[in-house]
C-alpha cells in the first residue's frame, strides 16, 4: 500500500483525471486515447457520506476503463444513515481514507 503522503498528493490528480475525462472533445470523436505507458495497480479508499445504491465497485464499463487505463482503483465505503458520526471518529482517531467527501451542512 502506498504511503499516505503519496496518497494525499495523488488524490488531486486522480480527481482532476476524472475531470478531464469528461470534457468535450472536438469532432464527436469519444473514444479514450491510447496510453502506452504502463500503469502501477494503486487503490485509494474511498469513504461518503452520501448513500449509493448504484456502486458496483468500478465493475462496469467505465470503471474497467479507467482502471485499466490509469491503474487507479476506488475502494468505497458509502454511509448508510448519515455518516456524521464516522466522519468524527475518523477526525478523532487520525484514522481515515485516502479521500473523504462529507456533507456541506
Amino acid at each position: 500500500m502506498a504511503s499516505s503522503k503519496m496518497k494525499i498528493a495523488l488524490a488531486p490528480v486522480l480527481a482532476m483525471s476524472l475531470l478531464a475525462g469528461c470534457g468535450g472533445g472536438s469532432g464527436g470523436d469519444t473514444s479514450f486515447k491510447d496510453t502506452s505507458a504502463e500503469t502501477t495497480p494503486l487503490t485509494f479508499d474511498f469513504f461518503s457520506v452520501d448513500p449509493s445504491p448504484n456502486w458496483n465497485g468500478m465493475k462496469d464499463e467505465v470503471g474497467k476503463v479507467l482502471t485499466e487505463k490509469t491503474g487507479i482503483t476506488l475502494n468505497g465505503e458509502f454511509a448508510v444513515s448519515g455518516g456524521q458520526d464516522k466522519i468524527s471518529l475518523m477526525a478523532a482517531s487520525g484514522d481515515y481514507p485516502d479521500i473523504v467527501s462529507p456533507k456541506e451542512n
